[in-house]
Parts: C-alpha cells; sequence; structure tokens
C-alpha cells in the first residue's frame, strides 16, 4: 500500500492503558510461561498499533508543519502517552517479576529485558508532567526551526533551501550565507534561550526527581547504554582527540592551501573544490533511476527492499516550506512499511542523506522479514546509526550512477566529510556533557563554552567575524541537542564502525557487504559492542582501533587528494 493512501485514524491512548492493565492481571496469574507470552504479544499488537498511527501524524506533521490537524494529532500523542506511564511500567515489573522470569529470560531477547529495566526508569510515573512539558518544549523548538524564514538575496527561504549557498564555491556567497542565517538566529535568540535553559531545567528536575545528580545520568539510561558508560565515553572522545583531530587538521590545511585559503573559518567547512562541490545528476533521477540502478546492483536483496520502497512511494525528499527541516527514516510497524523524509537541494547532500536513510529503511525492511521482536524494534541509536553510516560507504562501489564523471569527487567530500565528522560530533558530546553537569549556566556561559571546545576540537576553523556564531552560538540549530540529549555520540561511534567497513570494503567488498548484513541481521538482540564483537568487527573502545582509523584514512584522503 502507498504509504499516501493509508487512512490516518487516532488511536484512543486510554484504550492501551487498559490492554496494559488487562495484561498486567494475566500475567500476574498466569499458569505457565506461554500464558504470559501470549499476554504480552496480544499487547504488544496494541501497542504497535498506536505506535503507527502516532508515526503517520507525525509523517504527515513533518510533510508541513503549519497542518494545523496533524500537529493537533502529533500533539495529542506527545501529552497522553506519559499519561499511560504507570500503567505500562506496572506492565514490564509483571514481566519482570513474574515467578516464570527465569523461562522468560530463554525466550525474549535478554536486550528487551534490559530495555525493560531502563524504561520503568525513564518513564517513571514520578515524572509523567517533566515529560509532558519536555515534549512540549522539544515541539517549540522543533517548529521554530521548521517555520524560519531566511532573508538571503532578496529572498526568504528555509535552512533546508539556504543550505545549498552554505556550501557555495564562492567563498563571499558562503560567508553571506552564514552570516544570514546568524542574523535569522540573532532575531529569535531570546526565544532559543529561554527555550533551552527549561529544557535543561525540566530534565534536571526529572532527574533529581529519581534520584540523580544531573540529568546526564538519566540521559544516559533513556539512550539505553547497556554495553558502555561515561568514562568509556569520554576516554572514546579524548582519543578522538588525541588521533583523530591532528589528522584532520593535517588534511583540512591541505585541502585549504588548494583553495589559496590561508585562515579556515566556519563557512568554509564544506569548501573542497575551486570549481565547486560534485553534485547529483539530478534529484529526481537520484531518487528513481539512478538509486534504482544503484541498488539492484549492490544486491538481490536491495533490489527488492528498494522497488518495495518506490512502489509505496516511501519517499519524500523534495524541500518546500513549512516542510520539517531534516532527514530521517521513520516506521509504520503494522504495514512493515519504513519511510524517509529528506529536503533535497541539488547539493551532494541529497546522495548523503539519500544513502544514508536508505540503511535505515533497509535494516528495519530486513528485521520485518525475520520477524523481530516489534517491542523490541531498535532501541540502540550506535547500532542505527551504524546500518546508516555504513551503507553510505557501500554505495561507493556503483557511486558513479549518481554522479557520473563526478563521483571521484564526490568520494573525497564524502571521505573527507565523514572523517571531520568525528571531531564535531564528539564536540557537540562534550558540550551537552558540560551543559548537564553545570545546568545553572547563563546562555553567555553556554556560549562560551561552545567557543572553548572548538578550540579543541575543532582546532582548524574560526568563527571569528561571523554575524552571531562568533558568539559561540553554532550549536543553536542543532536540532539533537534540543530534541535528543545525548544521541550525537552514536553517529561518532557509527561513523568510527562504518570507516572499518568502508577499509574492508576496498580490498574485498563482498567480504564486507557480507558482514555488514550479518551485523544488521542482528537486529537489536545484541547490544552494540558485543554486536560487533559477534561479526568480527573492531570496538569505536579500543584506542588502537581508533589510531589504525586515523593513519589509514589520513593516508587514503591523502592519495585522493594527490590523484
Amino acid at each position: 500500500m502507498k504509504v499516501k493512501d493509508i487512512k490516518y485514524k487516532r488511536i484512543n491512548v486510554l484504550d492501551l492503558e487498559k490492554t496494559y492493565i488487562e495484561t498486567t492481571k494475566k500475567i500476574n496469574n498466569a499458569k505457565s510461561v506461554e500464558e504470559v507470552i501470549l499476554a504480552r504479544e496480544e499487547c504488544v499488537k496494541k501497542s504497535t498499533l498506536l505506535d503507527t498511527y502516532y508515526n503517520l501524524a507525525f509523517i504527515r506533521w513533518s510533510l508541513d508543519t503549519t497542518d494545523e490537524f496533524y500537529q493537533k494529532e502529533k500533539s495529542y500523542y506527545e501529552e497522553n502517552i506519559p499519561l499511560i506511564n504507570k500503567a505500562k511500567t506496572d506492565y514490564i515489573k509483571s514481566i519482570i517479576n513474574s515467578k516464570f522470569f527465569d523461562k522468560i529470560e530463554k525466550i525474549l531477547p535478554n536486550s528487551l529485558l534490559k530495555v525493560y529495566k531502563n524504561e520503568l526508569i525513564s518513564s517513571s510515573p514520578l515524572i509523567s508532567d517533566e515529560l509532558i512539558l519536555e515534549a512540549k518544549l522539544e515541539d517549540e523548538y522543533s517548529n521554530f526551526l521548521s517555520n524560519l524564514l531566511i532573508e538571503f538575496n532578496g529572498d526568504k527561504m528555509p535552512l533546508t533551501i539556504l543550505k545549498k549557498y552554505m556550501v557555495s564555491e564562492s567563498r563571499k556567497v558562503r560567508k553571506s550565507a552564514y552570516n544570514a542565517l546568524g542574523n535569522a538566529l540573532e532575531k529569535h535568540s531570546d526565544f532559543i534561550d529561554n527555550n533551552f535553559t527549561s529544557l535543561v531545567e525540566v530534565r534536571t528536575k526529572m532527574a533529581k526527581k529519581l534520584g540523580y545528580k544531573t540529568f546526564t545520568e538519566l540521559g544516559y539510561i533513556r539512550m539505553n547504554r547497556i554495553c558502555y558508560n561515561q568514562l568509556d565515553v569520554e576516554n572514546f572522545r579524548k582519543n578522538i582527540v588525541k588521533y583523530i583531530v591532528p589528522k584532520i587538521s593535517q588534511i583540512r590545511e591541505m585541502v585549504a592551501k588548494k583553495l589559496g585559503i590561508k585562515n579556515l573559518m566556519l563557512y568554509d567547512y564544506d569548501a573542497v573544490f575551486l570549481d565547486g562541490e560534485p553534485k547529483p545528476i539530478s534529484n529526481v533521477d537520484l531518487l528513481n533511476d539512478s538509486g534504482k540502478k544503484l541498488y539492484h546492483k549492490m544486491g538481490k536483496e536491495t533490489s527488492k527492499f528498494y522497488n518495495f520502497m518506490l512502489k509505496n512511494e516511501a519517499f519524500d525528499c523534495n524541500s518546500k516550506p513549512n516542510k520539517w527541516g531534516g532527514g530521517y527514516q521513520t516506521d509504520l510497524a503494522l504495514f512493515n512499511q519504513p519511510f524517509i523524509l529528506a529536503n533535497f537541494n541539488g547539493t551532494s547532500q541529497d546522495a548523503d542523506v539519500l544513502t544514508h536513510e536508505t540503511g535505515h529503511a533497509y535494516a528495519s525492511y530486513v528485521m520485518s522479514k525475520l520477524k523481530k521482536d516489534k517491542e523490541l524494534s531498535l532501541p540502540f541509536m550506535d547500532i542505527a546509526e551504524t546500518h546508516s553510516m555504513s551503507m553510505e560507504f557501500l554505495c561507493w562501489k556503483n557511486i558513479e550512477l549518481l554522479f557520473g564523471k563526478d563521483a571521484k569527487r564526490y568520494k573525497f567530500k564524502h571521505l573527507l566529510d565523514s572523517f571531520t565528522f568525528l571531531s564535531y560530533g564528539a564536540l557537540i558530546d562534550a558540550f551537552q556533557h558540560e551543559i548537564y553537569d553545570n545546568y545553572e549556566l547563563s546562555s553567555e556561559q553556554r556560549n562560551k563554552l561552545f567557543n572553548s571546545l572548538e578550540k579543541v576540537y575543532r582546532p582548524y576553523l574560526s568563527s571569528k567575524g561571523i554575524n552571531y556564531f562568533e558568539k559561540g552560538t553554532r550549536w543553536q540549530y542543532q536540532m539533537h541537542i534540543f530534541e535528543n540529549p545525548f544521541y550525537y555520540i552514536d553517529y561518532v561511534f557509527a561513523q568510527i564502525t562504518s570507516l572499518n567497513i568502508l577499509i574492508m570494503s576496498l580490498n574485498d567488498y563482498k567480504k564486507a557487504f557480507n558482514l555488514y548484513n550479518d551485523f544488521v541481521k542482528k537486529g537489536a538482540d545484541f547490544g552494540y559492542i558485543e554486536a560487533l564483537k559477534m561479526v568480527n568487527l573492531p570496538s569505536p573502545l579500543d584506542e588502537e582501533n581508533i589510531k589504525n582509523i586515523a593513519d589509514n584514512i589520513y593516508e587514503l584522503l591523502l592519495k585522493m587528494l594527490n590523484d
């Protein structure tokens, strides 16, 4: 069925609450483990129904954030789902405390039981009011950024359109575009600062209610960190600074020299070639004919997947006013249907987003074919982002289908962007840790903090003299900071693994692709580090692996730069 033809209906959240209550009674009164499993399966069907139509409402709202009907529907779920937390936590407790738990452990994925325990904490009825307020604040920020119109060259445009000027071959145009964005954000600085301050306050409040010193601890629980802790992440960031940042600085200096740039500025971040960046053949062709050929050549399963997505019109990729300003993949689980939203603007980022989000969608497609547990789904973002980022590099083999003669230039830019991202992603994570560990920082102190961290993680760039951004406000249009705290480091972990897969694919593509498929098929049955070990991929927590990535990718970029 085509996604656009799926008839929307509101699912009464209170009906799911009744289901949780009834299921809890059935599990508590069960006389066998089979009765427990059957009761849970019926409950999962009801929760899947709600998730599906909530996601459908979100999809249709994100296509037009001014649509009042779907805005209300989205708000309905966000405001009411936290109210049934007690019923859901009682349901989870009934499984964990069941007298048949020793048998349940052998039937359900072990990772699901760990996620259950995290959810008991993160969805505690003690913080229902705070969860509702948090969702409201996130919604306000999301609407603001989606509806923000930026004055540039006599026109008003959303950020998604402005971005093509931010990557222009003309340094003057890039600088003007960044200044335009800075001016637009500065006009709304009070809203942005107040919104984020309120988010930090409400998140800190819920953490303290649950007995934690700061939100950081609760943030890790909400992100389902079951394989590593804050110390592991801190050491990982140290290794990024120790091994990756120096190599990035060196290669960026070489690129700048070729461009005739003496001092790299924030608006030079995407500058790679004098004659402009590589561009896909065309937006329509990128998604349809060329994209179809690319995934057909990759293999039978990827071909079936992509045909399935096209047949069901499960893409919406053209930029337009009032459309949600990012890119995502989500699931309509009841229909086993992934959906991809993007904002194509005619730049190489279009291909990045397409291959990235199809990585998510392909994993969803495979897991639905394998009938993976729908309640577990994919709660580990490090695993999910490995699916998507690795897919980006596995597309290299046939990337000329998207870029033609520009394929080599695209590969260089893509790899340079991916390598450089490691330092930016670590910066965002470090910033969030400092913010929540020092939750009383003023807006001015937050900006100073960001500037100081930039000198550590991105010493090769400067924001000096750029309207508004020189104050340390670059973080204010990074949506994850507002909407998904502590998510960003998952991208960095996944990027390391994707680079491991890239290196392998350049030597033995078939082996790399089969290994990737093996990893995808693990789903979320295991945690990230455990799943990597099972398919013989090195861990990002291994210092030697970070050093090897730094050396190998630097050498590869150097070779590509000089070709």
